[in-house]
């Protein structure tokens, strides 16, 4: 991709980013306080993810004034066609990461252990990713190596932090 589709590319991701993280913002306020149970209103469930919205938000803010100003919202010319757009690896890959999401979010959790799911999830997003058609038996063995020693620990990190740091159970 050369550096104006970058710049197009950057614009329209903060656009898509900046809608998510109002969305974020909006649901984590309607989330419920607890009052009722006299809640500390540092633990209140909508608290993180509000957090979370809001730096999303200030730096998709931030990508989209630095995409304006190398002309990112410029979209007439030079481009590709849509359906050109369709044929193309970064389609393919943007695809790939919806169905292994949607898999994940939809097919795994709260069907299996969320340790168990997140694990599956990371090994197979690595190896979808990493994985290339031609290569030597061990090259693949080093891909498969190195995306389980990933997904082991990026898991134990992720659960740990829910469970330890925002003292979430996890399913």
């Amino acid at each position: 991709m050369d550096e104006r589709q970058m710049h197009k590319a950057d614009f329209v991701t903060a656009l898509v980013l900046i809608a998510f993280s109002i969305t974020v913002i909006v649901l984590s306020v309607q989330m419920p306080r607890l009052e009722h149970r006299e809640i500390n209103p540092y633990t209140i469930p909508g608290l993180v993810p509000g957090f979370l919205g809001i730096i999303i938000g200030v730096l998709s803010v931030i990508l989209l004034v630095r995409a304006m100003a190398n002309g990112g919202f410029r979209f007439a010319g030079g481009g590709t066609s849509l359906s050109e757009w369709i044929r193309s690896g970064e389609a393919r890959r943007i695809g790939l990461t919806i169905v292994l999401s949607v898999i994940y979010a939809l097919g795994m959790i709260g069907r299996v252990p969320y340790v168990v799911a997140t694990l599956l999830y990371i090994f197979a997003f690595i190896l979808v990713f990493e994985w290339k058609a031609g290569e030597p038996v061990a090259a693949h063995r080093r891909v498969m190596i190195i995306a389980a020693i990933e997904a082991i620990l990026a898991t134990l990190v992720i659960a740990g932090v829910f469970r330890y740091v925002f003292l979430v159970d996890l399913p």
